[in-house]
């Protein structure tokens, strides 16, 4: 009773959503019901008519008459269940979609840490897991509850008018086997969701990186196939010996419930036998309780299993819900950030999950509109997870983060402070759709042509999109388009640039935005960063300083902490690390 409550407590949402995307959904699956216990009544009573006509009372052509309509009726219910099924699959889907929706906002409203969180990644995972299976199972289990417990009362009724006793005998038989089938299911379930799904989540990515470009490059030009197989395989194989380690033990209570079964069978066997024997039974209605006796079996034996799904269900549905309403990583701020006036860092620091030390230590320093600051330090000094804290991606562990009129970046809604923000990351993914989509990230009858059109050409793409047939409406994949177009590294950051430029930010960030670009690309998309953003603020991180010296403010990190605050000018002179790397890559300028 407790799994039932559980269920539908769980599953709440789902009917809901159900409900409110597609009624019709409900009134198929109740068509389907009816169906069912009328077609299991058919075929418990059916024998016992047929023989009736034909051995008793020698009427052929009635009994030929029953056995017709009853296929007829078999055939015109597979037409209406075709078409039924089809329009369930496409209510379905909508119904799975919906919920994929309310998952992926949910990884939207997740601060980045998430991502840092293998547990969170394992979550996420079940929650998926259930809109594909779960979710479509849902009513399906339902509604063979009802259609197998409106066929055990009319089989029961059937049965129990000539023994009662066999009623009882496969109801204790079946409940044993029942009992035997949870406990092996509870043992399957407790280790495919715990010990399981972080090894097969593992394995699947594995497999899936064989679909990646680079990856595949990489495992050639380091002559890695055998290493690389060999991970999978070994993997894969180790896994696979675990399941059957778990599936031994599982075997004695599987086969307690094949005794049970068998046993109830041959009870059934016996005592009718010996009615027959007997002349107590006629050979029709011998054949009517036979059927309907493994009717009940049938039915009591999925109903039980049922019960099972249900438990599983409930679980399955527990990780969607528990998922949806976890707050750990929700960024869930609501004020508006309706002008950019300035931004104030005080005393953050900030820890990945996991991790022994800070990744960066009491950073302090203001931004104000229109200004230009770079972020310059080592590989590792913290540049990269800086500027993803005042983008808010992270949240601070320690300080605080401040925007105009002392509003904390905790309680800010977010997409308000993007509204006024354009990135370019060093590593933006592009999709494979058009090119014009992935510069507007919008459908083609809501894009800006005149925008599109300035956006190209401040990124240096003209040229190469005018040489493309299908040009700015090409895909952005020859993996999933043989028409489409791959483009160079150098080429993708261009696209990235393309679609910065035409969100017609205020604030304008970039993380390397030049470390796939050649030189000269490199001079002229600075020089055009520049003459754009004379009114607009711009944070941008560098590892060449040749683009860092028109900088209204320079921070120079080493090991998570500020070593160095201010102009070039200024820097040159007095901050040892800054002056070192400056020099270095000066040199190595007019070595070349």
């Amino acid at each position: 009773m407790r799994s039932i409550k559980e269920f539908f407590k769980v599953n709440k949402s789902f009917f809901e959503i159900a409900w409110k995307e597609c009624k019709s959904y409900y009134f198929i699956y109740i068509i389907m019901i009816l169906y069912g216990f009328a077609s299991n009544m058919l075929l418990v009573l059916l024998p016992k008519i047929s023989l009736n006509c034909f051995y008793v009372e020698k009427k052929f052509k009635l009994g030929v008459a029953y056995i017709c309509g009853y296929i007829m009726i078999v055939l015109i219910w597979a037409f209406v269940e075709r078409q039924m099924t089809l329009k369930q699959d496409i209510n379905v889907t909508c119904i799975r979609l919906k919920m994929r929706d309310i998952i992926y906002k949910k990884v939207n409203q997740n601060s980045m840490l998430a991502y840092e969180d293998s547990d969170e990644f394992d979550a996420l995972q079940r929650a998926l897991n259930y809109t594909d299976t779960g979710a479509d199972e849902l009513i399906n289990v339902v509604s063979r509850v009802v259609t197998c417990i409106l066929t055990l009362i009319g089989v029961s009724f059937v049965v129990g008018q000539v023994s009662i006793l066999m009623v009882i005998i496969v109801f204790l038989a079946l409940i044993v086997s029942h009992l035997c089938m949870r406990k092996v299911n509870d043992l399957w379930f407790k280790y495919q969701n715990n010990e399981r799904l972080p090894k097969v989540r593992l394995i699947n990515y594995l497999s899936g990186l064989w679909n990646d470009k680079d990856y595949v490059s990489t495992i050639k030009l380091n002559d890695a196939f055998n290493y690389s197989t060999k991970v999978l395989k070994s993997k894969t194989i180790d896994l696979t010996k675990e399941g059957v380690s778990k599936n031994r033990q599982r075997f004695k209570w599987n086969y307690i419930s094949i005794i049970a079964n068998n046993l109830q069978l041959l009870s059934v066997h016996l005592y009718f036998g010996y009615l027959l024997f007997k002349g107590a039974l006629d050979i029709a209605t011998y054949s009517s309780l036979f059927v309907a006796v493994q009717q009940f079996a049938s039915n009591f034996d999925t109903l039980l299993n049922l019960f099972i799904e249900i438990r599983n269900n409930a679980n399955e549905a527990s990780f969607y819900m528990g998922y949806i309403k976890d707050q750990k990583y929700i960024q869930n701020g609501k004020k508006d950030i309706k002008e950019f006036e300035e931004i104030h860092l005080v005393n953050v620091g900030f820890k990945y999950p996991n991790q022994e030390k800070n990744a960066l230590y009491n950073i302090s320093f203001s931004i104000q509109a229109g200004e230009k600051i770079a972020i310059v330090g080592e590989n590792g000094a913290g540049k990269s997870t800086l500027l993803k804290l005042i983008l808010g991606l992270y949240y601070p562990s320690k300080g605080r983060i401040v925007f105009n009129e002392n509003i904390d970046i905790t309680d800010i809604d977010l997409s308000s402070w993007y509204s006024h923000v354009a990135v370019v990351m060093q590593n933006s993914t592009n999709i494979p759709l058009t090119i014009e989509e992935n510069i507007s990230l919008c459908d083609e009858k809501d894009t800006d042509s005149i925008k599109l059109e300035e956006s190209i050409l401040f990124s240096g793409l003209t040229e190469k999109i005018n040489s493309l047939s299908k040009r700015e409406k090409t895909v952005f994949s020859t993996r999933f388009d043989k028409n489409g177009v791959d483009f160079s590294g150098g080429e993708k950051q261009k696209v990235s640039i393309a679609r910065a430029y035409y969100r017609k930010a205020n604030v304008l960030i970039f993380d390397e935005p030049s470390s796939a670009l050649d030189p000269n690309a490199e001079y002229d998309f600075f020089k055009k960063v520049y003459d754009l953003g004379k009114e607009k603020t711009i944070i941008f991180i560098s590892h060449r300083l040749s683009t860092v010296v028109k900088a209204d403010k320079i921070i120079v990190l080493d090991k998570g902490k500020i070593v160095g605050l201010g102009n070039h000018k200024e820097l040159i002179n007095k901050c040892d690390i800054y002056t070192e790397m400056f020099n270095k890559q000066a040199e190595n300028y007019i070595g070349e």
